[in-house]
């Protein structure tokens, strides 16, 4: 089985159909969604029904529960706030109900999936290996997905050790994820990138073979931010798209 990863997909929906056609080529079967469908981008609920036509495994993200009205503001930027806070008032009833049924963790032959860490699924930031190590604590499976970050990052130990080391991940490397070992990975955000790199991330997990890639995707950009000027959204929502920050 091979396995889309999608996190932070914030609203971007041009970001997703991007990223949902290369997955679809690479040969992804089923998709896995660590959170964060919602917020910041200004199709909440159409990216909300493309997860749901395609039955993807999603867990929640900190802004998909600002948006039901579960998590504290306070917590937010001014921009983050002001994006869940109309995005509240832009999800359908069914989508609301989507989202309030997703859980914090999930898992898979082989994997377990998180939008934070495992640790605190939906507000804890893994940036480091100390943060790494804490999640890699309480990981059982072979490879655990996270998002939150926006940043692409790959973490392992020897299963049982003390040592966490972080691996080169490029774009299009193929990671064979070895027999022995712990592995926490995030393939980066699909709909606003912070690395830098303004394309939409992605990555592809063969249980099979257990191995993992990590993509980035072209979108149309100008597209998306059109879309956030016209929402009346904050300026700056557009403008970091095109600077992967």
């Amino acid at each position: 089985m091979r396995y889309g990863i999608l996190a932070d997909i914030h609203g971007n929906l041009e970001a997703l159909d991007a990223v949902l056609a290369h997955l679809h080529d690479a040969g992804a079967s089923a998709y896995l969604c660590l959170g964060d469908i919602v917020g910041y981008g200004a199709d909440p609920n159409a990216c909300c029904e493309r997860l749901r036509a395609l039955r993807a495994q999603c867990v929640v993200g900190n802004h998909d529960l600002a948006a039901l009205g579960a998590f504290d503001l306070s917590w937010m930027n001014p921009l983050a706030r002001a994006a869940v806070e109309w995005t509240a008032h832009q999800l359908s009833p069914e989508n609301r109900a989507f989202l309030r049924s997703l859980p914090e963790e999930g898992d898979g032959p082989g994997f377990q999936f998180v939008h934070g860490s495992l640790v605190e699924p939906t507000t804890a930031y893994i940036t480091h290996s100390f943060a790494a190590r804490a999640s890699l604590e309480l990981q059982h499976a072979p490879v655990c997905f996270v998002g939150h970050t926006h940043v692409p990052a790959l973490y392992a130990r020897r299963r049982g050790g003390v040592l966490v080391g972080r691996l080169a991940f490029a774009a299009g490397q193929r990671v064979v994820l070895e027999p022995g070992r712990q592995y926490l990975a995030n393939c980066g955000a699909v709909g606003q990138p912070r690395d830098g790199n303004p394309d939409a991330a992605c990555g592809l997990f063969d249980a099979d073979t257990g191995t993992l890639t990590r993509y980035r995707v072209p979108y149309d950009i100008d597209t998306a931010q059109a879309k956030i000027r016209a929402a009346g959204l904050p300026f700056w929502l557009a403008e970091r798209l095109t600077q992967g920050a």
